[in-house]
């Protein structure tokens, strides 16, 4: 079933609660598929009863419902459980009684019908390894508990209208789970108070080269704070054409004495590091 209204109800159940919250309509998905999510640059999630810090989101439980997640253009559903994880900034086990990760669901692909399953839950705490529940229950039984696999497999048409990570109330208040990232499909999406600029830093060498004219550029000690995969760009000073790759190899003219400057420039897609360094041709 394709949610029809302006909103996406969910159910959790958990740790022998429940709770009905709202969710934004499904929308296009931004670009940006592995990007660090800030409350400045949230890339399309939303997030009710969460705080940043540094490196990650604290979803909350207490006396309402926590979820921080996204609504996505229907995508098909993958079986594989790594396509949905969670990590934790301290390697805890993030899975709590009533924490859960949450798939909406458009059980038979048309977005024009109503359908009997529109959600998944997965608490592993509660239900084991790999297993997946319906929010929908018939006398005290869900509709479905299984795998991703079993569902796809009596649902062909499955498709993904949201995710999130959520939190039933009812729990203590100071009772938090603390998010690095989130997994969904082929993005990961790191969480932090801020995206912070990479660190760029670089070696070079003659590469064995006795005229010192030919040298190797080498960047591999660069890195970003949040984990983003990076970018790299060499401009090394004597009018060439920019450089790029961690790893490259530069030949200089043939004028013994001279020096050049070279730059590195790393990126991680939203900020940019720059260092420099003279080289002497000799």
């Amino acid at each position: 079933m394709r949610k029809t209204a302006s909103a996406v109800m969910a159910t959790l159940v958990g740790a022998g609660t429940a709770a009905m919250i709202a969710i934004p309509a499904s929308a296009a998905a931004p670009p940006g598929c592995s990007s660090v999510i800030t409350p400045g640059s949230p890339h399309g999630f939303y997030f009710v009863q969460t705080e940043f810090d540094a490196n990650s989101a604290n979803v909350t439980g207490g006396s309402t419902q926590a979820y921080v997640g996204k609504a996505v253009a229907e995508v098909a559903l993958r079986t594989n459980q790594n396509n949905y994880s969670i990590t934790t900034d301290d390697g805890k086990d993030v899975y709590k009684p009533g924490f859960a990760y949450y798939l909406g669901i458009d059980q038979d692909g048309d977005s024009a019908t109503m359908d009997a399953i529109d959600n998944l839950f997965y608490e592993p705490q509660s239900y084991g390894t790999g297993v997946w529940h319906s929010g929908s229950s018939t006398g005290g039984v869900y509709d479905f508990m299984g795998t991703l696999a079993q569902f796809k497999s009596a649902n062909p048409d499955a498709k993904i209208t949201e995710f999130d990570a959520n939190y039933g109330p009812g729990l203590a208040a100071d009772d938090t789970v603390s998010m690095k990232s989130m997994t969904f499909h082929d993005c990961r999406y790191i969480f932090a108070a801020e995206n912070l600029p990479p660190n760029a830093t670089f070696t070079l060498n003659s590469g064995g080269d006795q005229n010192y004219r030919t040298f190797g550029f080498n960047a591999g000690n660069s890195s970003d704070p949040e984990g983003q995969a990076l970018t790299y760009s060499w401009k090394f000073g004597d009018g060439s054409p920019t450089g790029h790759g961690a790893v490259v190899k530069h030949t200089y003219p043939a004028q013994k004495g001279r020096s050049y400057f070279a730059t590195l420039t790393v990126s991680d897609g939203v900020n940019s590091t720059s260092t420099t360094r003279k080289v002497l041709v000799h």
